[in-house]
């Protein structure tokens, strides 16, 4: 990854904040799947989730909705851990986790390279913005 560097890393590293997310994504859901679903209802999306954290709304996504496949990204290496740890790819198909951020990395269909060009692009690109995030 480039130099770049996450200001509130240490923050949302801390276990306690991994758990507020899980706790602020099980709320937030029952809001966000009705405002997201219109994007899923095509079949064999591609999913990419930017800033995925420790993983809530991308698993939740892979579940609810079966596309293709989600690819949550994230800055945290140790968030990446708990999402991986939490949603292994045996018990969620087509879930991975790779870390990266949106500016410095080239995204295709079959995963990160930090160098070379798309050979396709994913069909949607799902980033989180925030709570009054329009999609």
């Amino acid at each position: 990854m480039s130099g770049y560097t996450y200001g509130q890393r240490e923050q949302m590293e801390n276990e306690a904040m991994a758990r507020t997310l899980d706790t602020q994504a099980r709320a937030i859901w029952p809001q966000e799947k009705p405002r997201i679903a219109h994007i899923f209802a095509k079949n064999g999306l591609q999913v990419l989730d930017v800033g995925c954290g420790t993983g809530e709304i991308s698993s939740r996504i892979i579940l609810e909705f079966s596309p293709r496949s989600v690819v949550g990204v994230d800055v945290s290496e140790a968030n990446l851990a708990r999402a991986s740890a939490r949603y292994p790819s045996s018990d969620y198909p087509g879930l991975s986790f790779q870390e990266g951020n949106a500016i410095d990395t080239t995204w295709t269909s079959s995963g990160a390279t930090s160098d070379g060009r798309p050979q396709s692009v994913p069909a949607r690109i799902f980033v989180r913005a925030g709570p009054c995030q329009r999609y």
